[in-house]
């Protein structure tokens, strides 16, 4: 099988964009590779915390941060993350937060064999996965296989277990890691979401709306202006919390030939 991926952000109302601390990474697809998808959310008021989300998203989109190497990855990523952030001089308030608090971030990979369909995720904090899949004639028609690692919006009103680069929120990680497995066949669908979408997404599914069709129109030109758009109407009416929001879909294709 194949995957066409696409990805799509926009940052709190009243942020630019330099100031998004949400982050991605999508694997360069070859041959019979697997597909490896990160999204990140770094904690908003933590110092550096898009850095922290990128490193994340980018070490395991390599292939190089997975499940089991999570205890030994984690601490490496954060001595990067401590050597870029003061590789120039901090005021003395920025820099005691660096050594006090370092920073913090919330990670969902999913990783996904074209071979067999079978795929692992796995979360540390409230980032979200749908697993969709056809159901009935029409071409919009969708059923949720899985919602994880919650399946109640209200679950993301709490206070989630992060990924920190402070040895202190380092020792317990394996076990905040939720992970889970699943299979795709063509013409299924992955969304992977920061919080705030994926507890909107997740809302609408349970009140009997069908919010992919909401997201249908990120596939017209200027995909990112159009969710911002989007988005700013669902926080107006009161629908979605004020934070940055990134979404990717996975898109399952049947092999050519």
């Amino acid at each position: 099988m194949t995957f066409a991926v696409q990805a799509w952000w926009t940052p709190k109302a009243g942020y630019g964009v330099s100031e998004y601390e949400d982050a991605y990474s999508v694997a360069e697809m070859r041959d019979d590779a697997p597909l490896r998808v990160a999204v990140t959310d770094g904690a908003t008021g933590a110092t550096f915390s898009a850095l922290w989300a990128s490193l994340l998203a980018a070490d395991y989109a390599s292939g190089l941060l997975t499940a089991e190497t999570l205890p030994t990855r984690v601490p490496f990523l954060a001595r990067d993350w401590a050597e870029r952030v003061q590789s120039n001089p901090l005021p003395w308030y920025a820099q005691a937060k660096v050594t006090g608090e370092g920073s913090h971030a919330a990670l969902l990979g999913v990783t996904v064999s074209p071979t067999t369909g079978d795929y692992q995720a796995l979360v540390i904090g409230d980032c979200a996965l749908f697993h969709l899949r056809p159901a009935g004639a029409g071409a919009d028609a969708y059923r949720v296989l899985l919602s994880f690692p919650f399946t109640r919006w209200s679950d993301f009103s709490g206070t989630p277990v992060l990924i920190g680069t402070r040895p202190t929120t380092q020792a317990n990680i394996a076990s905040h890691t939720v992970v889970r497995t699943g299979t795709v066949q063509a013409g299924d669908v992955l969304y992977l979401m920061s919080d705030a979408l994926g507890a909107w997404f997740l809302r609408e599914t349970a009140e009997g709306r069908s919010p992919w069709l909401w997201l249908a129109p990120l596939d017209l030109p200027n995909g990112d202006r159009t969710l911002t758009a989007m988005v700013r109407e669902l926080r107006d009416n009161k629908r979605l919390k004020n934070d940055d929001v990134t979404v990717v879909r996975i898109q399952v294709f049947a092999d050519k030939g």
